[in-house]
């Protein structure tokens, strides 16, 4: 029982927040679990959080706290920070996601991002606490 709290301590899925994943900047390597996205895998290294699958990263980030009720699927990955964003804190998805964004929107409204690397990065300065985040996303190849 206890392996099983360390883990929800990192990733959880719950009926208040849906699939929520915690980044407290301390290392750690978790999976392949199976989730809503399928099998992924969660690191933290150098206080980066990320987020994959077998077919890539879908993000990554330097926000610590928890990110919740994240959604993927064909055309949506959508998430919401309940701990909001502060300077120099980030979030971007993986290179073969970020190939397929059409429009990124914070709360409803379309906001800003830029490429980096091959990867739609946002700036979380300033994001409110609770605040949704949407990658709209283009049909796969």
């Amino acid at each position: 029982m206890l392996p099983l709290l360390g883990v929800a301590e990192v990733m959880d899925i719950a009926p208040w927040n849906g699939w929520q994943v915690t980044n407290t900047g301390a290392p750690v390597q978790l999976g392949p679990l199976t989730s809503p996205a399928g099998a992924v895998t969660l690191t933290v290294e150098d206080g980066w959080l990320t987020l994959a699958t077998g077919a890539g990263i879908l993000f990554s980030t330097n926000l610590r706290g928890r990110i919740c009720d994240i959604v993927v699927d064909s055309r949506l990955l959508s998430l919401r920070l309940l701990d909001g964003g502060s300077d120099e804190t980030m979030l971007r998805i993986g290179p073969d996601l970020s190939a397929r964004v059409w429009t990124v929107r914070r709360d409803g409204s379309d906001i800003a991002s830029r490429l980096e690397d091959g990867c739609c990065t946002i700036d979380l300065m300033g994001f409110p606490t609770g605040g949704r985040l949407d990658f709209h996303l283009l049909p796969a190849q």
